[in-house]
C-alpha cells in the first residue's frame, strides 16, 4: 500500500525515523521522503549522562512554591500546564501536533505508558496550587537508567531557572535511588533545551531524523 493511500485510509499522520550518519543511505531516504511530500520535523538527539561519580547539587526551594509527585497531581491541572508548554515551544515535533494529538499524547504517553514511572524523579512544581512546571522520568533505554520522558515549564515562568532546578532535582533523586545513568531526547532545533542539558553534563549519543506526512484537513 502506498504511503498516501495509507494516510487517507486510517491515519492522521505517518512518522518515519532513520539515523543521521551522513551516509549515502541517508540521502536516499531523504529523496524518498521528499518525493512523497514528507516534512523534516525533528532531529532527535539522544543524550546520556553517567551518574556513578555525579556530585549531588544542594538545592533551595522557593518558599512560594511546592513540589509534589506527578502521581499526586490533578490530571486536568497537569494537562493545562502540559498543553500551555507544548503550544509555546521551539520543539518542531511538538509544534506539529494538533490539539487532539496533544491530548492523545498526554493520555497515552505521559500519564499511561508501559515503562515504569520513577516517582522520586517525576514531580510537579506548584504556585498558588497551580502546576507551573513538571518532569516525567521512566525506566527505559537500558538497565538502571532513568530516562527523562518530558520536562516542561509554563511560558509565564520561564527564565527563572526552574528548568535547571527540575533537572538538578531529577538527577539528585536518581542518584539517591541507585540509578547509574540518565538519558533524554531533545530536538536539536530547540537550542535552549539542548544547551541546558549539555551544561548539566549530558552528552550526545546518537541523532535520528524524523519525517512526517500529515493528513490534509
Amino acid at each position: 500500500m502506498q504511503l498516501n493511500t495509507l494516510i487517507k485510509v486510517s491515519n492522521t499522520r505517518i512518522e518515519l525515523l532513520f539515523n543521521k550518519e551522513g551516509s549515502e543511505e541517508e540521502q536516499l531516504f531523504k529523496k524518498l521522503y521528499d518525493s512523497n511530500k514528507f516534512d523534516l520535523i525533528e532531529q532527535i538527539c539522544h543524550m546520556r549522562m553517567d551518574l556513578v561519580n555525579y556530585q549531588q547539587r544542594h538545592l533551595q526551594v522557593d518558599t512560594k512554591r511546592q513540589i509534589k509527585p506527578i502521581s499526586h497531581a490533578n490530571n486536568d491541572d497537569f494537562y493545562n500546564c502540559f498543553y500551555s508548554t507544548l503550544k509555546d515551544t521551539e520543539d518542531k515535533w511538538m509544534q506539529s501536533l494538533s490539539d487532539d494529538e496533544i491530548k492523545d499524547y498526554f493520555e497515552n504517553r505521559i500519564i499511561d505508558d508501559s515503562f515504569k514511572l520513577i516517582n522520586e524523579s517525576s514531580f510537579g512544581i506548584f504556585e498558588d496550587n497551580k502546576m507551573i512546571a513538571f518532569s516525567v522520568v521512566r525506566e527505559s533505554h537500558g538497565p538502571q537508567n532513568g530516562n527523562l520522558w518530558i520536562l516542561g515549564v509554563h511560558p509565564k515562568y520561564r527564565r527563572l531557572s526552574i528548568g535547571s532546578f527540575l533537572i538538578d532535582t531529577m538527577l539528585n533523586k536518581l542518584v539517591e535511588n541507585d540509578y547509574k545513568t540518565a538519558s533524554l531526547n531533545v530536538d536539536l532545533s530547540n537550542s535552549p533545551a539542548y544547551n541546558l542539558y549539555k551544561a548539566k553534563g549530558f552528552k550526545e549519543d546518537w541523532v535520528k531524523l524524523a519525517y512526517v506526512l500529515k493528513k490534509e484537513e
